[in-house]
């Protein structure tokens, strides 16, 4: 069923690039939005994880629940924001619109998909070699093995539940 939804998500997106779609009962300033959402195609937005894995090597040795204080806090203070035209509600967790955040503390997953991401079938993402370079070198080594949500939760289950959930699209062992 996903799939199905995400083949129709991407032929829309492609429709609206192609100015196939124009959204005929919308409002001029819906229609505006749509066609700024379905020209941008998804990116991927590292600052948040640049700024948990600064503070997170700043402040080893201090408790956790500090260090993700203060984490959070320096994300608020040097976050980008933008507002786009016509938005009423604004705002946006990526640095840009379509800009897929990146939480390294809660899975690494994507250290096995940093290479693919711009060229895969469904959700490609872009991303510069830049970018690719910068997670595979800086970002996620450090989190390796060490403060990942998943790693943690698999280091501290019973083998016979890891054997259940992993390879079963419920949660996968890095």
């Amino acid at each position: 069923m996903a799939l199905a939804t995400c083949e129709v998500g991407q032929r829309k997106t492609m429709e609206w690039r192609a100015g196939k779609i124009t959204d005929a009962g919308s409002t001029e300033r819906v229609r505006k939005l749509n066609m700024q959402f379905h020209s941008q195609m998804p990116s991927v937005c590292l600052e948040r994880a640049r700024i948990y894995t600064r503070v997170m090597k700043e402040t080893e040795g201090e408790p956790m629940i500090i260090r993700r204080a203060k984490a959070f806090k320096r994300t608020l203070e040097e976050k980008t924001i933008f507002i786009l035209p016509h938005e009423l509600i604004v705002g946006s967790e990526g640095c840009r619109q379509r800009a897929k955040t990146i939480y390294p503390e809660w899975n690494i997953w994507l250290r096995e998909e940093v290479d693919t991401l711009d060229t895969r079938v469904h959700d490609p993402y872009d991303i510069s070699p830049e970018e690719k370079r910068e997670l595979k070198e800086d970002i996620l080594p450090y989190w390796e093995n060490k403060y990942a949500v998943s790693d943690v939760w698999f280091k501290r289950c019973p083998p016979e539940t890891i054997e259940r959930v992993t390879g079963q699209n419920v949660c996968e062992q890095s």
